[in-house]
């Protein structure tokens, strides 16, 4: 278990939150993101951007579907960490300002002040370093890249255009399961 998991009342809270929030006609769009008017309720306005911009180089938007942004990425991470315990939302809150040391030790600048390559270049320093070590920031990377990635699997954009989920879709008959044996006849 990573140490993001939420316990199942955290969980069925965030779920009807969702739920009751979610407009209707999102549900048909090819793409869902937080209203223009929204304001991060855990991360300061400076850790959500930066938490989009790094969740945007971790999923960026590529010929088969939208990226991060799209499909609400730092939207949930936001929520999520709204009713996460202390602890986590410590972890969060210090990882995020572990990625502006690395970017100032790298780049001698914060992260959402660096350049396009540099962000990029810094996300891939410490992609290559998350295995190297126990360090928080490693740990921390590992931790953002499993919560992206789980965040944008759970989206409608990530379903639906990534994964090509279709739905609950009621089947005449059941073809069965291809074997490699009638595969190849």
């Amino acid at each position: 278990m990573s140490n993001f998991d939420l316990d199942r009342r955290d969980l069925l809270k965030l779920i009807g939150y969702v739920l009751a929030t979610y407009p209707l006609e999102a549900q048909h769009s090819s793409a869902w993101r937080a209203p223009d008017d929204y304001r991060p309720r855990f991360l300061t306005p400076t850790e959500y951007e930066l938490a989009t911009q790094l969740c945007e180089l971790i999923i960026p938007s590529d010929s088969e579907s939208p990226g991060a942004s799209e499909a609400g990425v730092p939207w949930f991470i936001d929520t999520v960490l709204l009713y996460a315990d202390a602890k986590r939302q410590n972890v969060w809150r210090s990882g995020l300002s572990a990625v502006d040391e690395i970017s100032e030790r790298l780049r001698a600048a914060p992260f959402l002040r660096c350049s396009p390559p540099d962000r990029l270049q810094i996300v891939e320093y410490m992609a290559q370093q998350e295995d190297a070590t126990t360090a928080g920031e490693q740990q921390f990377f590992k931790e953002l890249k499993a919560v992206a990635i789980q965040a944008f699997c759970l989206s409608d954009v990530g379903m639906r255009n990534y994964l090509h989920y279709r739905g609950n879709v009621v089947l005449s008959d059941f073809p069965g399961c291809a074997t490699s044996a009638t595969a190849s006849s």
